[in-house]
């Protein structure tokens, strides 16, 4: 019994370890001049791909023009596919990743640090993070 107990108490932190990212891959374009900016649905859905990565320098980018490159020399982690309303959720080890965003026959990478490269985030145990991908290079300012 005490054992039974015991082997409870060991399954217990892996049953609540739900973690992962979720979020929106959406588009803005044409002129955004005047256009309140507190909505954090703006812009259209966008159908898509992302692409996860362990660790990624500009290196790995081919291409790299702007926010955009044309391919990655390396293998992604995980690939998740956006629904049609351009939402994604999956579960994940608890760990620091790099995000694309495959569209337009290239990867669109959201941010970058201080460093000039691609910025991560950070999923932690027991918390969805939350990742909203707004792809913009199509917009004016």
């Amino acid at each position: 019994m005490n054992i039974l107990i015991s082997l409870l108490f060991l399954l217990i932190p892996f049953t609540n370890s739900k973690q992962g990212v979720e979020g929106s891959l959406r588009e803005i374009k044409g002129n955004q001049m005047g256009i309140e900016k507190t909505s954090s649905q703006k812009g259209q859905p966008l159908v898509g791909a992302i692409y996860l990565y362990k660790n990624l320098t500009n290196t790995q980018l081919e291409g790299l023009e702007g926010q955009w490159c044309k391919s990655v020399q390396q293998k992604p982690y995980k690939i998740i596919q956006t629904n049609n309303k351009g939402q994604f959720k999956q579960a994940l080890p608890a760990g620091k990743y790099f995000i694309l965003a495959s569209a337009y026959d290239g990867y669109f990478i959201p941010s970058f640090d201080q460093h000039n490269q691609p910025s991560s985030i950070l999923v932690v145990s027991g918390k969805y993070t939350p990742v909203n991908i707004l792809v913009n290079s199509k917009a004016i300012y």
